[in-house]
């Protein structure tokens, strides 16, 4: 049985880049190949390229952007806001930010909406 032949997609590799950093999935950019150009990759070797190619898109500098940090503080103490308008405030002032990010950068600043309070018991 004769091996897989490999699809060359670097000519195609900004492109496809350009399309996952704006949130299309594996999927529909193997439609959009099939559709436009007729070739046939699956969603699994698109992910794997993309992988090889070094494309993440993780947002790492949300944990060392200190404008960021402080529009939280603020938006936090200062404004009293919840978790879910605090990150609807926060995406409406320009901040690209998962809740997923936002909670574990709240707990990073210590900032929590509990605290236990020993004096009290």
């Amino acid at each position: 049985m004769p091996g897989r032949l490999s699809i060359n997609l670097e000519p195609y590799k900004d492109e496809i880049t350009g399309l996952y950093l704006n949130n299309i999935v594996p999927n529909k950019i193997a439609e959009y190949l099939a559709n436009f150009y007729g070739i046939s990759a699956t969603p699994r070797t698109i992910e794997a390229r993309l992988r090889r190619w070094g494309i993440k898109k993780s947002n790492r500098t949300a944990s060392t952007d200190q404008v960021l940090h402080a529009r939280i503080m603020v938006l936090f103490h200062q404004v009293g806001l919840e978790e879910k308008q605090l990150l609807k405030d926060l995406r409406l002032d320009s901040f690209k930010i998962k809740a997923s990010t936002l909670k574990y950068l709240r707990h990073k600043l210590g900032l929590f909406r509990r605290t236990t309070n020993s004096m009290a018991s």
